[in-house]
C-alpha cells in the first residue's frame, strides 16, 4: 500500500473537494477550497518527490496535472466573471457550477491513467517494459 499512498491521498482530496463544492456553493468555497486542495496535493507531491515515491517523470506530470485541474476547477467562476459571462445571474450559476457528479468521471479518470502507469510501470520497470513491447 506504501506504493499507493500519495495516488490514493490525491484521489480523496479530489472527491472532497468537489463535495465540498456541492455542498458550499459559493465564491470563496471554490476559491479557497481549491487553492487549499492543491496546497496539500503540492505538499504531499514534495513529500513524495522526497521520498522517491514517483515511478518515473511521467508519473509526477501525472499527478501535477490533477493538482492543475483542481485550480482551474476552483477558479473556473471568477475566470468567467472576470471574461464578462457572469451576469446578474450569480446565484444561479454558483448553484449549478460544481452541482452534477461529472466529476466522478474525471476522478476515474484520472485513476485509470494514473493507477495503470504505475501499476505497469511498477510491474515491468523499464528495461523489461522495453523487451515487453513489440518492435
Amino acid at each position: 500500500m506504501k506504493n499507493w499512498s500519495y495516488s490514493l491521498s490525491v484521489l480523496a482530496i479530489y472527491i472532497a473537494t468537489f463535495l465540498l463544492w456541492q455542498q458550499f456553493p459559493s465564491r470563496v468555497s471554490f476559491l479557497l477550497g481549491g487553492i487549499v486542495s492543491a496546497a496539500l496535493m503540492l505538499g504531499g507531491m514534495l513529500w513524495a518527490l522526497r521520498i522517491r515515491y514517483f515511478v518515473d517523470k511521467a508519473d509526477v506530470w501525472l499527478h501535477a496535472l490533477v493538482i492543475v485541474d483542481v485550480l482551474v476547477e476552483g477558479s473556473l467562476y471568477e475566470v468567467a466573471r472576470l471574461a464578462g459571462y457572469v451576469a446578474s445571474g450569480e446565484t444561479e450559476l454558483l448553484n449549478t457550477l460544481h452541482s452534477a457528479n461529472t466529476f466522478y468521471g474525471c476522478a476515474l479518470g484520472f485513476a485509470l491513467v494514473l493507477g495503470l502507469h504505475r501499476w505497469r510501470v511498477m510491474k515491468w520497470p523499464r528495461t523489461e517494459a522495453a523487451d515487453f513491447q513489440m518492435t
